[in-house]
């Protein structure tokens, strides 16, 4: 891990693992991949390394890693899922990148 950052918690199911990178939600919240490289860290991490990353596709991730933690919780307290995901953040998970223009 790269000095000066949080370290990733990381688990056994990608998707939950993936929303550990924002943690202490309901209090002092902490941002493990507050920049692009960071991002590539945890996907190194995890087994899926990329070559780098944008500042936009940095905010699709984290849009995308929040309707995780968004769906996640819902099942987990079993209420209604909320609203899918934007467009944008859904065609860039099904492509592996920010929406074109």
């Amino acid at each position: 891990m790269r000095a000066g950052f949080p370290d990733f918690r990381l688990g056994t199911v990608l998707a939950t693992s993936f929303t550990a990178t924002l943690t202490e939600r309901c209090g002092d919240p902490v941002e493990r991949i507050p920049v692009p490289q960071r991002l590539v860290d945890w996907l190194a991490v995890n087994g899926l390394a990329v070559d780098s990353c944008t500042a936009a596709q940095l905010d699709l991730a984290r849009e995308l890693r929040e309707s995780i933690h968004l769906a996640a919780t819902a099942g987990a307290l079993q209420d209604a899922l909320p609203r899918p995901p934007s467009r944008s953040s859904t065609t860039a998970a099904s492509r592996g990148g920010p929406p074109r223009s």
